[in-house]
């Protein structure tokens, strides 16, 4: 799916004032073979901006502060060693999916899909112009960039399919929207782009999530109806809640757990819903919610749905949490459900487009101008990675743990990051 929203009315809310950092993050070309001489840019004092007709139903919220010190509190100040590894073709609406070895990319090229279609709509088209491929990443260690081989190509779906929203270490899901109406959902494989169907029963499917031990959740509703079901796979059975004149949408599994978050749409109120996905009984038992926006439409929740990271993470698997892109605030924003109350709603920089949080406190947080780190809980204690728009995925690599994807022009550049602990006696001339 798409993730950078579109621009529409603004909704302004009151934000408190951010204190830029006095320490630089250096970016050093002798560590990890890092050549980039990039340094980042000062953040900005600003407004929140918003990309949505939706609005908050209640005031800006200020950061969270709790009353724990963090578990290290110098690693915010950390130094990134970056590599470089090629570039892929997009189309400027879907990200590419990050095998979770971070050996592989799938991407979605050639003509984008109409909005209808990315968004499953009765004026979906088959997406003939369209087409997904599989890279493979050059990840050998010890060479210069200059003898990095460029992505290989692997394969080209044969199938006119839409990238879908989540992968695992066997393959990556797939949408495909067929001449009767209906959609199909599949996997393809990182080998060689062959496609396994998974739900090919004549209903509108979409939105799918994969999660542990063949988990799949996904939207589902006729193809002459007008709102969608919230369908479930698991541990062999399947279960569904249907729509009572409400939208289920864009369903994600918690990582490394049974827990289960999805938007529900209802009369123009967009929250998020969590449960337990091993039955509907379960789920409803186990319920929680969370109101994101009133006045909100389906495009508010794939708005929403933007800037997450929905492959089965290998970073921080216990944790029961959904990081998303707060609509009416303009903002990322991270739910635990089952945390204290209190700490269950952390909201991120006010101009952040998507976030990856790897750690109970901090997270990589990207905005247009720059990857910041940043501690969840105290809003001041960030510091800049890298210049420039990127988009984190985390990887099992434990040399170079981290994806950086730079969307470009018609391509996606692809890098590869680690952390060192960053020593202020490295500082020059300390600003």
């Amino acid at each position: 799916m798409g993730w950078l929203p579109r621009p529409a009315k603004p909704f302004r809310v009151p934000v408190p004032t951010v204190m830029s950092l006095s320490i630089a993050l250096a970016i050093h070309g002798g560590f990890g073979g890092c050549a980039s001489k990039e340094k980042p840019d000062t953040v900005s004092r600003s407004g929140v901006r918003t990309t949505d007709r939706s609005r908050s139903t209640t005031e800006a919220p200020a950061p969270v502060t709790i009353n724990q010190p963090m578990l290290q509190q110098q690693t915010v100040f950390a130094r990134a060693g970056v590599l470089s590894l090629g570039s892929v073709p997009y189309d400027s609406l879907a990200l590419p999916l990050v095998s979770p070895d971070g050996m592989h990319i799938a991407t979605q090229a050639g003509a984008a899909p109409t909005w209808p279609t990315a968004q499953a709509e009765q004026e979906a088209e088959v997406p003939a112009a369209t087409r997904l491929q599989v890279y493979r990443l050059d990840r050998r260690e010890g060479i210069v960039d200059q003898e990095r081989r460029s992505p290989e190509l692997i394969a080209t779906l044969a199938e006119p399919c839409l990238l879908g929203r989540s992968c695992d270490n066997e393959g990556f899901l797939v949408e495909s929207p067929r001449e009767d109406g209906s959609r199909w959902i599949g996997k393809a494989s990182w080998l060689d782009g062959a496609i396994t169907w998974l739900v090919n029963d004549g209903h509108v499917n979409a939105f799918a999530s994969l999660g542990e031990q063949g988990r799949l959740a996904w939207s589902r509703r006729a193809v002459d109806g007008s709102n969608f079901d919230l369908a479930v796979r698991s541990l062999g059975a399947e279960w569904t809640i249907e729509s009572l004149g409400d939208d289920w949408l864009f369903p994600t599994f918690a990582a490394g757990g049974d827990g289960l978050f999805v938007f529900n749409l209802n009369v123009g109120n967009l929250e998020l819903r969590y449960g337990l996905s091993s039955s509907a009984v379960s789920f409803r038992q186990a319920m929680q919610r969370f109101n994101v926006a009133s006045e909100s439409t389906p495009f508010t929740a794939y708005q929403a749905s933007n800037g997450t990271t929905t492959s089965l993470d290998p970073l921080l698997t216990q944790r029961e949490q959904i990081v998303f892109f707060h609509p009416a605030i303009g903002r990322m924003a991270v739910w635990r459900p089952l945390s204290p109350s209190g700490q269950r709603a952390v909201y991120l920089n006010s101009r952040s487009i998507a976030a990856l949080v790897d750690h109970d406190e901090l997270a990589f947080v990207s905005t247009e101008k720059e990857l910041l780190r940043q501690n969840m809980f105290k809003a001041r204690e960030r510091i800049g990675m890298v210049a420039g728009t990127h988009i984190v995925r985390p990887t099992t690599l434990a040399a170079w743990p981290y994806v950086l994807m730079q969307p470009r022009a018609g391509q996606i550049h692809f890098l590869a990051m680690r952390l060192a602990p960053y020593d202020p006696s490295e500082a020059t001339g300390g600003r």
